[in-house]
Parts: structure tokens; C-alpha cells; sequence
């Protein structure tokens, strides 16, 4: 395992108690770029940061560090 990268985890669970842990490593070398979006759905708007995550060999892949939601809702 390459001695630097950048390490996901995500909890799931109700605080502060964490049911389930979900971990993924990305070596640096494989770390192709980290882009800040935004996405819409529906009436909401949710602003995200993601890893995009290219292994030797295989295809790109996107892996979501974290999202905020905030709701837009017609007046």
C-alpha cells in the first residue's frame, strides 16, 4: 500500500454510535483529480466533493467525499 493517498470512510449508525464503517484508500498515484459540483435533483440542490479515482488498467471512477443538501423549495 503506497505510503500516501487519500482515505474515505463513512459511518452509518445513529450518533454516536456507529452501526456499520465503510473505508476506501486512494494512493496518491491513482488520484487522478478532487472537484467541488454542485448537482440538482428535483427541488433540491446538493453541493458534493469528489475524488476522481483512476486505477492502472482499469477505468474512472468517482468516489463522493461528502454532500451538503439544502432545499430549494418554490415560493
Amino acid at each position: 500500500m503506497p505510503p500516501h493517498g487519500l482515505q474515505l470512510e463513512t459511518h452509518k449508525g445513529l450518533p454516536p454510535f456507529s452501526l456499520f464503517i465503510d473505508r476506501a484508500f486512494i494512493p496518491l498515484s491513482e488520484l487522478q483529480d478532487l472537484v467541488l459540483n454542485e448537482g440538482i435533483s428535483r427541488w433540491d440542490v446538493r453541493y458534493y466533493m469528489a475524488a476522481i479515482h483512476k486505477p492502472s488498467g482499469e477505468g474512472t471512477s468517482i468516489k463522493v467525499a461528502f454532500k451538503v443538501n439544502t432545499s430549494v423549495r418554490p415560493e
